[in-house]
């Protein structure tokens, strides 16, 4: 239940059946806009079903994909700790239902709950970290092994395989590249052996070679992620 999932299990009782009544709950139907960069955000989403990516524009208007979140997880907490227009857009990436809670009456939690407000912020800030590292690691790996970083970050462990479910163009949007190289990438990993493609589903067929390409030297600080790190390994 709600009632007992972070961050609303850090109120007490009394704040949580306040902050109730106000909560909006929405349906986004796949590749719907919930949130876009420039407007100015009114509250914060938290996701019940679903998931969503979140991006960032260029100059160029070319969009790159520095996240995905899914159930439980929330966004638009930035509107809490400042005004001005939202950096990001948020689109579903699947059909979505989410919670919507107006600016206002979360700001009146912030001010009376530290350690709610203690979790938002740090929520807000470790996004906001990991969104530097993967463009940092952007400007300084290969096509290839963005590829590679973005594979081992994204697969699933599902009946003894490691499953990446997002498409090319997904990943495209990830590591800044077009469809076309994105797909040459694949169709060379196809070949070595190190992928496998099942409709439109792929699939880590040899880990130790795509985390070679993923954990390349030339990138600063490069880690592979926790989870996926270990079962690859």
């Amino acid at each position: 239940m709600l009632r007992h999932v972070s961050p609303f299990s850090l109120l007490t009782e009394h704040e949580f059946n306040a902050l109730t009544p106000c909560m909006k709950r929405r349906a986004y139907s796949d590749g719907a806009s919930i949130v876009c960069a420039k407007e100015h955000p009114e509250g914060v989403y938290f996701i019940l079903s679903g998931r969503v990516v979140v991006l960032i524009e260029d100059q160029d208007a070319r969009a790159y994909i520095v996240g995905t979140l899914g159930r439980n997880d929330f966004f638009g907490e930035t509107c809490l700790f400042r005004s001005g227009p939202s950096r990001i857009s948020v689109r579903a990436k699947e059909a979505c239902q989410i919670l919507y809670i107006p600016r206002n009456r979360l700001l009146e939690q912030l001010q009376h709950n530290s350690r709610f407000a203690s979790y938002v912020l740090e929520s807000a800030l470790t996004r906001l970290d990991e969104a530097h590292l993967k463009l940092e690691a952007l400007a300084l790996m290969t096509v290839h092994e963005r590829v590679a970083r973005i594979l081992i970050d994204t697969a699933e462990h599902v009946k003894g395989t490691w499953l990446v479910r997002s498409g090319t163009e997904t990943i495209a949007g990830m590591v800044g590249a077009s469809r076309e190289m994105v797909s040459r990438v694949l169709r060379q990993m196809i070949e070595s052996g190190a992928v496998r493609r099942d409709k439109r589903l792929l699939f880590v067929t040899d880990p130790g070679l795509i985390a070679e390409a993923a954990a390349t030297p030339n990138v600063r600080n490069a880690r592979l992620d926790s989870a996926p790190a270990q079962a690859l390994g």
